[in-house]
């Protein structure tokens, strides 16, 4: 399953094409930025605003969250 780096633009990208994906904050492929991170809060944050103003829906939110998680790592988080 892809990771997509939870950047504003990536994210929403990702969204308009699928909900198989992961959303990351410790990878860049930016090699004159190594190391370079988003923080912890930033993927909680941006996907509550995304639901906040309609560019995602909750459903969306759980796919990519729950779903694919469960999917992947074989576990049920209910």
């Amino acid at each position: 399953m892809p990771s997509v780096m939870s950047t504003k633009d990536n994210i929403k990208k990702a969204f308009k094409e699928s909900n198989r994906f992961f959303m990351e904050t410790d990878f860049m492929d930016d090699n004159s930025r190594p190391r370079k991170v988003l923080g912890c809060k930033t993927v909680p944050r941006r996907v509550l605003s995304y639901i906040d103003n309609g560019i995602i829906t909750e459903e969306q939110a759980f796919k990519v969250h729950k779903d694919n998680v469960e999917r992947v790592y074989e576990i049920n988080l209910d």
